[in-house]
Parts: C-alpha cells; structure tokens; sequence
C-alpha cells in the first residue's frame, strides 16, 4: 500500500496484513537535508563550481557574419562582437545546433 501525503504512516495501516505503512520518500529525505544554522547561513559562500563541459567556440577567422547561427539558436546565445558570432556560455544549453548550421564551419568544441 503506497502511503498517502498528508496522513502520518503509523496512522495507516495494510488492510490485509495489518501492519503500518512504509514511510514516504519525502520525509526520509527531509531527514538528510543538512541544515545551516542561521549564523552561518549569513556568511555562507556558495563554492564556485568548475564546469568540465565542453561549449561551441567561434573561430573569427572562419566566421563571415551570415546570421546563420544566430538564427537557429533556440537560446538566443549568439551575439555579434566586432563582427564576428560570439557564444554566451552562461545561456547556451549546449544543443550544438550552431555547429552543423554554420556554412563556414566556424564553430569549435571547446
């Protein structure tokens, strides 16, 4: 019998055999939530995290300003800097969508 949100387990109980409910997942995992006290909340730093995730790199030597990788973006992370397509890696969703479209092969795993 699969426990019902809202009503505590030891009030529930298996009409075949009797015995009580098993508990739900969210109050197991509310018990391994890690809490910060409120001192420490204040001066907490977030750590800052290292993404080893490889994005699309525009090589400007290759890139001829087409507007074709701007155009099939579905982000909206390719801008133009000094005329050249340039990737935002903070709003890119990392489709790789950019790389096949562009005509000039301009585009670079990096």
């Amino acid at each position: 019998m699969r426990h019902v949100p809202g009503i505590p387990c030891n009030t529930r109980s298996c009409p075949q055999c009797g015995h009580a409910t098993h508990k739900s997942y969210e109050a197991v995992g509310a018990e391994k939530i890690v809490k910060i006290d409120e001192e420490e909340a204040e001066d907490y730093v977030m750590p800052e995290i290292v993404r080893n995730t490889k994005y699309p790199v525009v090589q400007t030597e290759l890139c001829n300003a087409c507007g074709t990788c701007m155009e099939v973006c579905p982000a909206g992370c390719i801008e133009y800097v000094n005329e050249k397509a340039f990737v935002i890696e903070s709003d890119c969703r990392n489709c790789r969508i950019c790389v096949t479209a562009c005509p000039e092969n301009a585009f670079k795993i990096k």
